[in-house]
């Protein structure tokens, strides 16, 4: 249960409740109150009654051959609320429609949360190999992908020191898997004000990101262009790189 983050907290149930629904964020099949359980170090009296609450509030559905649970229509409706109300993506996404149309790429807009990076929204067109809409609420590494090295690289040597030391393990041949040569590529970001994605968490795949600062110049998320590496050459990323960078200060004054 997380141990020394579990002791201070004060509500002890519902920090309880609210990790066994963290536990369907995990996976895309159905869970039963055992496997909840022995993952969680739970009791499976406390899973079973967690779980009866959040059925009769809609939030995870039964499967009536199984027994096992999988979200329900409410989280749904809870994450579509968040998405909808969202200042930052609210803000962003004229520019990132303005991007798209000039790209014909994948724009994609992230926060930064706890050493990943947590697509908040996405403009998908027509030419791109996949459907950015899909990417909503989706966690990635922040040291592997474009968005997130653009955020990590003005977040402060304190945060760095943190993703390095959570592991760096390797989704392609060019995955950064050394500290200290993550450490030089976050320096060479600082100095171009842009991050690049050269296949590192999905071969095939290149993205640019730059970081969107608040008024108070605050990084508070991340904004990028990804598309097939073999549409984004360098020239084409040093031609967003800009476009990204004009967006993002656009953007800034209207950010609080």
């Amino acid at each position: 249960m997380q141990g020394d983050h579990a002791d201070r907290i004060k509500v002890k149930s519902l920090y309880k409740a609210l990790l066994i629904l963290e536990e369907f964020m995990e996976t895309d099949t159905f869970l039963g109150v055992n496997q909840i359980a022995e993952s969680l170090m739970l009791p499976k009296s406390t899973v079973s009654n967690v779980l009866s609450v959040y059925e009769s509030r809609g939030f995870v559905e039964r499967d009536a051959h199984s027994g096992k649970f999988k979200l329900g229509l409410k989280a749904l409706e809870l994450s579509n609320h968040t998405y909808q109300t969202n200042d930052v993506r609210r803000i962003l996404q004229p520019y990132m429609q303005e991007l798209g149309r000039y790209s014909m790429e994948n724009v994609l807009l992230a926060t930064y949360n706890d050493c990943e990076v947590v697509y908040i929204g996405a403009v998908h067109e027509e030419r791109s190999t996949f459907s950015g809409r899909y990417l909503i609420g989706v966690r990635a590494p922040a040291y592997c992908t474009g968005i997130g090295k653009a955020m990590l690289a003005f977040l402060g040597p304190e945060e760095q020191r943190r993703v390095a030391e959570k592991g760096l393990r390797p989704f392609t041949e060019n995955t950064i898997v050394d500290a200290d040569r993550l450490a030089e590529e976050l320096e060479r970001i600082r100095r171009q004000g842009y991050a690049v994605d050269n296949m590192e968490h999905e071969f095939g795949i290149k993205c640019v990101g730059v970081p969107v600062r608040n008024a108070e110049g605050e990084v508070i998320a991340g904004l990028s262009i990804s598309g097939p590496s073999l549409r984004m050459s360098e020239e084409k990323i040093r031609e967003y790189s800009v476009q990204l960078m004009e967006a993002a200060n656009k953007a800034s004054a209207m950010l609080i």
